[in-house]
């Protein structure tokens, strides 16, 4: 038995309960009782079915799991100037409608190991090329994203955020400019990196259509995947080839 169809179950009784035959809304002291006599079940089902699925969550092997690599090979820094960037705020996600015909969508997610703190993680290039330049000048606004080892749809991004309580982007303004000295007896590019954490993690998506009842819970493959979460504290640096 799974949780999520539980907790489906669950809440279409409350749905159909209150949504009268017109479309009006009633609620009884009758169905109080039943829907809480339906909760109080559920949650004593809920206690062991957590219970169950912690002891079957899947076993994954160190060979199956994602190594991130960071600056290319062949490739040098020069001193690091550091920078304390903002937290972007994400516009809230408006509740989904809920209709008599409605995909419910659930995720099974795990931390596949610990979490780590990567200092100074190339987030891109700000040169377009190779060049022995004596100095940089920045003037312009550096992003650095949540990111993923793999390629991961929009939806499950935002359920991994969700999950883990990840930062989706930070900003990092220059308001007079910044400049940063480079070797010019050597090829290099201007660099913007930032401290990261990285987790590998794996995710199951599980959705069910349901009607006037609910239909099986259609279980998607296992997916697995390291995210790259930003920190505040960015840098510029100069990278030689």
């Amino acid at each position: 038995m799974n949780i999520n169809y539980i907790k489906s179950v669950l809440f279409h009784k409350l749905y159909y309960i209150i949504r009268s035959e017109h479309g009006s809304i009633s609620f009884h002291a009758t169905h109080f009782k039943v829907l809480m006599k339906n909760l109080f079940i559920g949650k004593v089902l809920a206690t062991g079915v957590l219970t169950l699925s912690f002891l079957n969550m899947p076993h994954v092997s160190a060979a199956d799991q994602v190594t991130i690599g960071n600056s290319p090979d062949g490739t040098t820094t020069g001193p690091a100037y550091s920078f304390t960037g903002k937290i972007d705020k994400e516009e809230p996600k408006g509740k989904p409608e809920i209709t008599p015909n409605y995909t419910f969508t659930y995720w099974d997610m795990n931390a596949l190991g610990p979490k780590y703190y990567n200092s100074k993680y190339l987030i891109r290039y700000l040169s377009d090329s190779w060049s022995n330049a004596s100095s940089y000048t920045w003037t312009k606004t550096n992003t650095a994203s949540l990111s993923f080892s793999t390629s991961v749809t929009a939806d499950a991004t935002d359920a991994i955020k969700a999950q883990f309580g990840l930062t989706a982007q930070v900003s990092q303004t220059y308001a007079l400019g910044t400049t940063i000295p480079a070797d010019s007896n050597k090829l290099s590019k201007l660099t913007f990196a930032a401290d990261v954490y990285t987790q590998s993690i794996n995710y199951q998506k599980q959705y069910q259509v349901c009607t006037t009842i609910c239909s099986e819970i259609i279980y998607g493959p296992w997916e697995y995947t390291t995210y790259i979460e930003p920190t505040p504290q960015t840098y510029l640096l100069v990278s030689y080839k």
